[in-house]
């Protein structure tokens, strides 16, 4: 099982490692264990802005979560089987 520290390092570990999609629609819903996260900007920036905003906003995510500010449904998220 994730927490949300775990989850969010994940998720900055795999738009570094080139292992995130970019998309205009959240992916969530056709595929399995699929997290979107929501990056705003031009519609028609490059992939490489999108993906770098993307681990921007990640990374503040985590912050605020080792702070104690934000803590991730899970069960949102995965449902209660996660």
């Amino acid at each position: 099982m994730y927490s949300s520290e775990k989850l969010m390092q994940s998720m900055i570990r795999r738009i570094k490692n080139g292992e995130a999609e970019v998309s205009l629609m959240p992916l969530h819903r056709h595929t399995p264990r699929c997290v979107s996260m929501p990056v705003y900007g031009p519609y028609d920036a490059p992939s490489a802005v999108v993906l770098a905003t993307a681990r921007e906003v990640a990374q503040t995510r985590l912050n605020k979560i080792q702070q104690g500010f934000v803590e991730i449904d899970m069960d949102l998220l995965f449902g209660r089987e996660h």
